[in-house]
């Protein structure tokens, strides 16, 4: 009898073990997940402000050829 109730135990434990995983890799994706998102904004204000850049040399430099 004593047996039997240490393997209910023993497969609660090995339960909340494979819980605990799943959530430990959620976690983990979620943060990859926000980690990739801030590297894109990132990436894509840099191309902004590249672009920007571009535009106003183009500019500038007409003005001084037409000069």
């Amino acid at each position: 009898m004593e047996n039997n109730n240490n393997k209910k135990y023993d497969d609660i434990d090995l339960m909340l073990v494979k819980i605990s995983k799943n959530v430990a890799k959620e976690r983990k994706l979620k943060i990859l997940k926000n980690i990739g998102i801030s590297i894109s904004i990132i990436a894509g204000l840099i191309f902004v402000i590249l672009g920007i850049y571009g535009i106003v040399g183009t500019i500038i430099g007409t003005i001084k050829v037409g000069i």
